[in-house]
């Protein structure tokens, strides 16, 4: 119970701290702490950097409630620590309007070609951060954008065109403008605020209502590349491939947790975890 309970705080700590490292992301904890280090030092050596402000917080603010030797230092730091976080945030504001480009998905496969493409290629190289975790790129993903009723029964309907014969498709047209003009309305409004208050209105519902909550087998429904062995075989012994298989799942499964793969990335470019 005790190892369980210590497992669970670890656990606990481990995810504390990569949200915030994702929270500043492409910024970096260290390079917080440097920064607010090289403010400390010009302002020992008689620089103000941050125009007088320094001054009044020390006045206003901490010389009421902290010793006279430590409330300059809590001054400089609570500056230092508003102004990275305000230079992350610009950051995260512009990487997240390059991501919204997508001319580079209409290029040569490994190629940039034109002038475009080049100058969006070498500004997202200049503000992105490096050594990523799982989902350091969350927060400076475009929202995913939410269609409007129209257009998704315009698009469902050219999608089951082929599949259907006249006379069913002129049934599913029946059943389309029956479902815009009845209960599609409040569906959209629904769909509306969820995008308002989520980046990706699609990817939760979907994990908790279809495929967490879908009973068929998952090896040739859900999940029909889990294979311990493609082109080799290991072992005759089934008992001991079926291990290997659950072993390598845990270890997995340890490096989400940690957030130590890789996010997934196109064209060396573009980072996607939508």
């Amino acid at each position: 119970l005790v190892y369980a309970g210590l497992r669970s705080w670890k656990l606990r700590c481990r995810r504390t701290m990569n949200s915030l490292y994702n929270s500043i992301y492409p910024g970096h904890p260290a390079r917080g702490i440097a920064w607010c280090g090289m403010i400390y030092i010009l302002d020992t050596k008689g620089r103000d950097p941050s125009n007088g402000l320094i001054d009044w917080l020390n006045s206003n603010i901490f010389s009421r409630y902290c010793a006279p030797d430590n409330s300059r230092t809590f001054a400089c730091l609570v500056f230092g620590s508003g102004t990275y976080v305000v230079l992350i945030q610009i950051r995260q504001y512009i990487l997240k309007n390059l991501f919204s480009y997508h001319g580079w998905m209409y290029q040569e496969h490994g190629k940039m070609s034109g002038i475009g493409p080049k100058v969006w290629g070498g500004l997202v190289k200049l503000f992105i951060g490096r050594n990523p975790s799982l989902y350091s790129y969350q927060s400076v993903l475009p929202t995913l954008p939410l269609p409007n009723l129209d257009d998704t029964l315009r698009r469902y309907l050219r999608t089951i065109r082929p599949l259907c014969d006249d006379t069913e498709y002129r049934r599913m047209e029946v059943l389309a403008e029956d479902f815009r003009r009845t209960i599609g309305k409040k569906l959209q409004r629904y769909l509306w605020l969820k995008w308002l208050i989520s980046t990706n209105y699609v990817s939760d519902w979907w994990e908790k209502f279809v495929y967490l909550r879908g009973r068929s087998p998952i090896m040739v429904n859900s999940n029909f590349y889990g294979l311990d062995a493609a082109y080799i075989r290991p072992t005759t012994i089934q008992t001991a491939r079926g291990a290997n298989v659950v072993c390598a799942a845990f270890h997995y499964r340890s490096e989400l947790d940690h957030q130590e793969t890789k996010p997934v990335s196109s064209v060396k470019k573009m980072y996607i975890l939508h």
